[in-house]
């Protein structure tokens, strides 16, 4: 595996543990242990058909399958949308700051009432 399909892999777990974070109230701990467990299962380095076909979900999707709860990802967009837009700095063994989860979740309330507001 070349190093860029392992950085994609990276972030893309990266993107799933603030997705356990934002939407299921995962502590930044729990999240991480979720992620490694579910890892042990599909390894990061692995080029198993069924551990590659794990990077065609959505991570928001996949966070859902990790917590068994079923959310759409329409109620969630703007969130959602800064979450996958956001430069990843954390990679495979380090989780988000609270902080940071924090930012996105007031910063998508504000580009959510905003859009309400023009839509009035």
């Amino acid at each position: 595996m070349d190093s860029a399909e392992l950085s994609f892999r990276q972030d893309y777990w990266a993107h799933v543990r603030l997705c356990l974070i934002q939407f299921h109230q995962y502590t930044e701990a729990k999240a991480l242990k979720a992620v490694k467990e579910f890892q042990e299962r599909f390894p990061l380095e692995s080029e198993k058909p069924e551990v590659t076909l794990i990077y065609h979900f959505e991570p928001f999707r996949l966070a859902c399958k990790i917590t068994g709860k079923r959310l759409s990802v329409k109620d969630f967009v703007a969130e959602y949308s800064l979450i996958l837009d956001q430069a990843v700095e954390h990679k495979k063994t380090s989780a988000p700051t609270k902080s940071r989860s924090s930012k996105i979740s007031s910063t998508a309330k504000r580009k959510t009432s905003g859009r309400q507001e023009a839509s009035s």
